[in-house]
């Protein structure tokens, strides 16, 4: 066996993968390089853990040239699930649970969490098996991970140009029908316009397939207006599409080019028991 199959049946035999924890003060003895910020959060708080967040085949690859780090986030344990910083909900901050010798407890991480330090350590350590995931809430996590990277951004000046007022209920009074994602699509669409200069919107909004029905007949035109309304009142940005439809009819060619609006300002945010935007469920 070579020295490169070594390393990688080391590391599969120990278990580690994406989604496995480390003891916080096994990680405090073990790795010389978790930042300084890092050290004194594992030192002030109890039983945190450090969630190994790189990809399987990365995490055990036969060669520490190519993958010489390893990606990971601090999980500290909460009192509870605060709904609001749930399901993908909050861009820097979740909560989610983590079953602990076959019980759930409550873990919160945050944009502070993040952090890497060098594989080859991994050979030293194993994986504490007596923490695991559930799939659907190991698929939410990773999500909230890859939303800190991917989530669309806007133009500041176009930004400027809304009503942050109205828009943050621009869908309250659908929160019980399941609007459950809101796409934009803008023209330019990373331009800086200046004041005399106007931004082409166009929006899709998704409803759980569920009740798209009952929604069509009974919330459709009065959305539409509002729609019609909310950028009306706005300068500097004219609406020249919108649409609502079921999420089983939402295509990849039907939303290319278009971006999920911050879900901040959908019913899921606001509504504990809100259906998250496909996007970001698990």
């Amino acid at each position: 066996m070579s020295e490169e199959d070594d390393v990688r049946s080391k590391l599969l035999a120990a278990g580690w993968k994406q989604g496995t924890c480390i003891d916080a003060q096994e990680a405090l003895k073990t790795i010389p390089d978790v930042s300084e910020y890092h050290k004194q959060l594992l030192e002030s708080e109890s039983n945190c853990l450090l969630i190994i967040t790189l990809y399987d085949c990365a995490v055990i690859n036969d060669s520490f040239e190519k993958e010489p780090l390893i990606t990971y986030v601090i999980a500290k344990p909460i009192d509870g699930i605060n709904p609001n910083n749930a399901l993908s909900k909050n861009s820097r901050t979740l909560h989610f649970n983590l079953m602990v010798d076959g019980k759930e407890y409550p873990f919160e991480i945050n944009a502070g969490s993040f952090g890497v330090f060098c594989r080859k350590v991994l050979l030293s350590l194993f994986p504490l098996r007596k923490v695991t995931f559930d799939e659907k809430t190991k698929r939410v996590f990773l999500k909230w991970i890859q939303r800190r990277i991917t989530q669309a951004t806007f133009p500041d000046n176009f930004d400027r140009r809304l009503n942050k007022n109205k828009r943050s209920k621009l869908f309250d009074k659908y929160d019980d029908k399941n609007v459950t994602g809101v796409y934009l699509r803008l023209s330019p669409r990373h331009a800086e316009l200046p004041e005399s200069e106007v931004y082409d919107a166009s929006i899709i909004v998704a409803v759980s397939d569920s009740e798209a029905r009952k929604f069509m007949k009974e919330n459709e035109t009065a959305l539409l207006m509002q729609l019609d309304s909310f950028f009306n009142s706005l300068t500097g940005i004219n609406l020249i599409e919108k649409q609502i439809f079921a999420e089983g009819q939402l295509t990849l060619s039907l939303l290319r080019d278009y971006d999920l609006w911050s879900p901040e300002y959908n019913s899921f945010k606001s509504n504990p028991e809100g259906i998250p935007p496909v996007d970001l469920d698990g």
